[in-house]
């Protein structure tokens, strides 16, 4: 296991400044697209000639919108501040590579300070300590037994497989001879497969499932159901994804699963899918377009 101590000094200036920048950013990168999108919005309606386009909804997507782009220029324009703090914060702000690393079978298993905290808050959010409690140890097992249905399946042919539990969820990394596409799709297939099948058995075997049992059954089987969508990162891109347009086709399908997730009030959803529809959008051409306008937007200010 990793030692990691935190000097009580860092932690209440350094540190805590360091994380406030990257929630900062975090925040504000979506800010952006919410009102990138609530823009685009209010224009099609207005073309169209809607009569949904109150005065006060003008005036609060506009404002708002000038208040993101405010927020924008002054994310750069603090650029050396920004970079100054988190620097200083060195290791201690490398919280997400802490963590206790063990063997589970023939398989080196790392997990981060930053698994345990996302799970933490997550739990937080379920309501009561017992079921917070139950919700934390049910998401470890379930993004565990993911991982290793990954690590099992690769181990089959020849693989030697390592698990990382981080922030975003689990990676399963394999080292070993090319596999076909056929044992590509088995490897892949094998993680969402066990924590489906096990939390199909329980939902099946209890006779009205609430609370901590449908939480459980949420994070093996829901969210192997949604980690099989043709979005990248997830197994379903993986999977079903070929070609040039990848990142294009997991943007759209980003997109409209928030929309659904929005339309059901799912707020949790529209935070998930908006971070992979941003992920994919920077890896499209146009989205490297706009980063490289920005970084030379960027490079300008700090030369003024």
């Amino acid at each position: 296991m990793n030692a990691f101590c935190l000097d009580s000094s860092i932690i209440n200036s350094t540190l805590l400044r360091a994380i406030a920048w990257q929630v900062y950013g975090g925040l504000l990168s979506l800010a952006a697209a919410v009102a990138v999108l609530a823009e685009i919005g209010w224009w099609i309606f207005f073309f169209a000639g809607r009569t949904l386009l109150t005065p006060s909804w003008t005036i609060g997507i506009h404002a708002g919108v000038a208040l993101v782009l405010l927020g924008v220029w002054h994310y750069f324009r603090a650029r050396d501040t920004r970079e100054r703090a988190l620097a200083d914060a060195g290791e201690a702000a490398d919280l997400d590579g802490a963590g206790p690393t063990f063997h589970l079978g023939p398989f080196a298993v790392k997990v981060e300070i930053a698994f345990l905290a996302t799970v933490a808050v997550l739990g937080f959010l379920t309501g009561g300590l017992l079921r917070a409690a139950a919700f934390v140890v049910s998401a470890t097992a379930a993004v565990l037994l993911h991982e290793l249905g990954h690590a099992f399946a690769a181990r089959r042919y020849g693989h030697v497989a390592t698990i990382h539990l981080h922030a975003f969820g689990g990676t399963t990394l394999h080292l070993g001879r090319p596999l076909s596409r056929a044992e590509e799709t088995a490897v892949t297939l094998a993680g969402p497969a066990v924590p489906l099948v096990l939390g199909g058995f329980v939902y099946q075997a209890v006779d009205r499932p609430s609370g901590i049992v449908l939480d459980f059954v949420m994070v093996t089987a829901g969210w192997s159901i949604l980690n099989l969508l043709p979005i990248l990162p997830l197994d379903g891109g993986r999977l079903f994804l070929r070609g040039t347009r990848v990142h294009a086709i997991s943007l759209a399908a980003a997109a409209v699963c928030a929309a659904i997730a929005a339309a059901v009030r799912q707020w949790g959803l529209v935070a998930t899918f908006g971070f992979l529809a941003s992920y994919n959008f920077v890896e499209t051409p146009l989205g490297r377009r706009v980063t490289a306008w920005s970084e030379r937007v960027e490079a300008r200010w700090r030369k003024a």
